[in-house]
This record gives C-alpha cells, sequence and structure tokens, in this order.
C-alpha cells in the first residue's frame, strides 16, 4: 500500500473479506492509508462529518476527487490483513 504513495496517490484502501455495500468502493471503514501531506493541504478531515455516522473518510475523498487528486482501492472479497507491530 504504502508504495502507491510513494507514486503520488492520496489515499490507499484496502477492502476487507464481506463488506459489500457500494460505500465500501471508497476508502473509508476499510483499512486505509492517507498521504499525510495531502491531508495537511486539503485542511484536514472534517470534524462535522466526524459526528455523521464516521463519514469524515468519505468527504475527504469527495475532496480529493474535486481538487483531481487520485485514490484507490486494492483487494478483493478474499483479501487477508495481518497487522504485526
Amino acid at each position: 500500500m504504502k508504495e502507491f504513495l510513494d507514486t503520488g496517490v492520496s489515499a490507499v484502501g484496502l477492502k476487507f473479506p464481506g463488506f459489500t455495500s457500494r460505500s465500501y468502493e471508497f476508502p473509508r471503514n476499510t483499512c486505509t492509508l492517507w498521504s499525510f501531506i495531502e491531508i495537511l493541504l486539503l485542511g484536514g478531515f472534517s470534524d462535522e462529518c466526524d459526528t455523521l455516522g464516521g463519514m469524515e473518510d468519505y468527504h475527504m475523498i469527495k475532496v480529493l476527487q474535486s481538487k483531481r487528486r487520485l485514490y484507490i482501492m486494492i483487494g478483493s472479497p478474499e483479501t487477508k490483513i495481518s497487522i504485526y507491530g
């Protein structure tokens, strides 16, 4: 996922298995890496949207789209993710 950020993409989302709603086509309620610089340049996540059921990721994607910035979703319904740390 980080390799995609290094190519100029602003956000990279990874779909979790079983998430089928159309809204999961956008990086929200998934594992998403965001370019920190991009978030700062676009004014940060919306506190107001966060209070509307956690829609701040969706709002930020719409901001990215309006600025013609890129985001991508990777994975498939069978994608597995392991986090080590």
